[in-house]
């Protein structure tokens, strides 16, 4: 009996050190996330930690901050504890629908968050607020061009309003949709209902995908930031987002495509159009190097590298497929140089991914060939 009591009393002692150890291991795991910018943190979130009540914590905190329009506001750090006296605040700006967005990953990573946690808690809030999120991007797109505007509703009457494509705006809400019409998690749990419109919503935005490519000499390229919503023309966004061939953006839609299954001739040609437009336009022998300048400041430059991958302009003349660079007074420039510090130094103007282009074509060409 005694040696039974030894035994068991050992065996606690042993749980408790290992739930005591996983419980530190993941308290630092989850500061660490904390830390990063919500629709990045949001990503790095296990499986096991919606199982946490911080993950309810969080999943409430969505709840408060999501519109009645059914979207949410961005920047917003939602993982953040909300002190009780802002709460009052934030439930008075509920029907400020004007700040629903899907710039800056907005909306679309906060019906993904809630779709997992739904899957583990069963909590039907959960679930009326994915439904309300995705009810919100199915109304925000046009119904004659399929594309989908940066706000829905926009109080502005600017580039809020346009096609947009420029951070992923419009494949952050397709892959939703894809993924619903495939009835895979997190989106398992959706009615035939929802998973019929999606489908409907995810043909028309890639009709408008393939409407809006760019044709360049005759042959079909990349594609701009933003488009006009009738007219379906390349427009510029910001200032310093000119009219241009955007690589990011049409690196991550020729991605999108290339995950589609039983491509269409249209898309095919898409694709291999888009693929050849990059391998055209890859910048060899050189790289972003960051150099002190004549005031001591750290600053960004080119150099000289021959070994170093290919790296991509962010934007490139639809005309002349130069690339292309600008600052906040509209002005176009030829080198990076030319631009001022600020614009310099605050922008993305390299895209270094676009290998990831060749890796996924490389890969989709020899599925191609198999069916």
């Amino acid at each position: 009996m005694i040696k039974l009591y030894k035994i068991t009393s050992l065996l606690i002692v042993i749980t408790i050190i290992i739930c005591t150890t996983n419980m530190i291991y993941n308290h630092k795991k989850y500061n660490s996330i904390y830390q990063m910018k919500w629709t990045k943190a949001a990503k790095e979130f296990d499986n096991n930690f919606f199982k946490t009540p911080e993950a309810v914590r969080i999943g409430n905190n969505l709840l408060l901050f999501q519109k009645t329009s059914g979207g949410w506001p961005k920047n917003t750090r939602m993982q953040d504890k909300i002190p009780p006296e802002i709460v009052p605040q934030v439930m008075y700006t509920k029907d400020y629908v004007s700040l629903s967005t899907v710039d800056n990953d907005a909306t679309t990573t906060e019906i993904r968050y809630l779709a997992r946690l739904y899957n583990v808690k069963k909590d039907k809030k959960y679930k009326q607020a994915v439904i309300s999120g995705i009810n919100y991007l199915l109304q925000a797109q046009y119904k004659d061009s399929g594309g989908f505007p940066q706000y829905y509703p926009a109080d502005y009457n600017d580039y809020h309003l346009d096609i947009t494509f420029n951070d992923n705006a419009i494949i952050n809400i397709l892959k939703i949709m894809q993924e619903i019409t495939k009835k895979k998690y997190p989106f398992n749990f959706l009615d035939d209902t929802i998973v019929k419109k999606a489908k409907i919503a995810l043909d028309k935005g890639i009709d408008c995908i393939l409407k809006t490519q760019i044709i360049q000499n005759g042959e079909l390229t990349g594609w701009c930031g933003q488009y006009d919503s009738l007219g379906l023309f390349p427009l510029e966004g910001r200032a310093y987002e000119p009219i241009a061939i955007y690589s990011k953006e049409s690196a991550n839609i020729l991605l999108f495509l290339m995950s589609l299954k039983n491509p269409s001739p249209e898309i095919i040609n898409a694709i291999e159009n888009g693929v050849a437009w990059f391998e055209k336009s890859k910048i060899t022998g050189k790289k972003l190097t960051v150099i002190s300048n004549v005031k001591g400041e750290k600053d960004i430059t080119v150099t000289q590298c021959e070994e170093c991958p290919p790296i991509w302009a962010r934007f490139y003349d639809i005309d002349s497929n130069q690339p292309i660079f600008s600052d906040r007074t509209n002005k176009i420039y030829n080198k990076l140089e030319d631009i001022d510090y600020e614009r310099r130094n605050n922008y993305d103007w390299y895209f270094l991914d676009g290998d990831k282009v060749f890796e996924k074509y490389k890969k989709w060409k020899k599925n191609k060939k198999r069916n």
